[in-house]
């Protein structure tokens, strides 16, 4: 398990978490190869048992990819059922049934968004082969089984539309009662990274700023996200504010980090690098408006996890955004940095909080459903 979870790394801690919880009959073995020692979740269950193994990663995948070998069911004792988490290399015995969890198509859509490495790398994984060679495919939106259906050719009836499920920190004590639905008065400090993530130190966040939050990657739309910002600094009403940008590193970033250091207000836009759990739970309930202008997303972590939190959200209004938000957040064309400033601008004079309708909380994004409807699959 990766140290820093996001994306698929979030959605396997968070659903094996609560598929041991809930089931205590079926024998899980967990695969996994490090060449690197590695820090395992804490899952003390008599029927939940590690399988790992120390080869340099890229032997291995070349082996897994032309020569079909080793095969990883035998690697761990047998099987009745293969869990694919997400798309990978892998050798298994032909008779082993297979379930895979397709989380987008973004590397079809919008390849332009890959780094070179990222590309090569898909090319030889072969999704569309993998997804048709395996009897199960769990989709996290109907958008992405579209997506499956449409780019692939798959049956409808081969794909099953599984909501993934958000979970926040309890609360800091630390975190003070929101002033008018928007920003804190006399904000403490958070310990939070210092810009680009090289840092450690305590850093003051802003009265009133905008949040977004996600690996640095062109397909997020950070470009978007500091252009509507200098657009709104030119109001005087929102002279004030600031911009926070958080998340993992990613590829191909060099424009955010330029269009940054060229801003004309590059003092007033903060990036921390990779937060925790906590640290978001924080920024989340301090932020005035949480943007998240994304070209493309399968699902869509982050905002649902703002809006839990109570911060009233910015997204676009493609792929599953629209889908998994709903009513409840703001929906507006990522390419139209007017459209997305006129938003910010709204929520920030009180015209709109949490978008046009009321969100779906709890039963439909509970992992414990989740965990359950996969149980069910299986």
């Amino acid at each position: 398990m990766e140290k820093n979870r996001s994306g698929v790394g979030y959605y396997l801690f968070y659903l094996l978490d609560n598929l041991f919880k809930i089931d205590h009959k079926n024998e899980y073995k967990l695969f996994f190869n490090s060449f690197r020692k590695v820090k395992l979740p804490a899952w003390n269950y008599p029927n939940v048992k590690f399988y790992g193994y120390h080869w340099p990663n890229k032997i291995l995948n070349f082996s897994f990819r032309f020569f079909r070998w080793p095969k990883v069911d035998q690697l761990i004792g047998g099987c009745d059922v293969f869990f694919i988490p997400n798309l990978c290399f892998l050798a298994l015995d032909k008779k082993i049934k297979k379930i895979i969890t397709a989380h987008d198509l973004s590397y079809e859509l919008y390849p332009e968004f890959l780094s070179s490495k990222k590309k090569w790398w898909h090319y030889f994984i072969q999704p569309k082969k993998l997804f048709s060679s395996t009897e199960r495919i769990i989709a996290v939106s109907e958008n992405t089984k579209q997506d499956l259906v449409k780019e692939y050719g798959l049956e409808e009836d081969k794909i099953k539309v599984i909501y993934s499920g958000v979970m926040l920190p309890p609360p800091s004590p630390l975190l003070a009662s929101v002033k008018d639905g928007l920003a804190m008065a006399s904000p403490p400090q958070a310990p939070v990274r210092g810009p680009f993530g090289t840092g450690g130190e305590r850093l003051d966040l802003p009265e009133r700023f905008i949040l977004t939050l996600g690996t640095l990657e062109p397909r997020k739309n950070l470009v978007g996200a500091i252009q509507a910002f200098n657009k709104l600094k030119e109001d005087k009403n929102f002279k004030d504010w600031q911009l926070v940008i958080a998340g993992g590193g990613g590829w191909l970033n060099k424009e955010v980090v330029k269009m940054v250091k060229d801003s004309e207000f590059k003092n007033d836009i903060k990036v921390l690098g990779y937060v925790s759990e906590e640290e978001k739970q924080e920024l989340y309930g301090r932020a005035a408006v949480f943007l998240f202008p994304s070209f493309y997303e399968g699902f869509g972590f982050p905002p649902l996890e703002a809006m839990m939190a109570g911060c009233p959200v910015i997204t676009s209004a493609n792929s599953a955004l629209a889908e998994i938000c709903g009513g409840a957040a703001t929906l507006v064309n990522p390419y139209k940095i007017e459209e997305v400033v006129g938003a910010i601008k709204d929520i920030g004079n009180g015209k709109r909080e949490m978008g046009n309708g009321k969100w779906e909380t709890g039963e439909k994004f509970d992992w414990q459903r989740t965990a359950r409807e996969f149980l069910n699959y299986l």
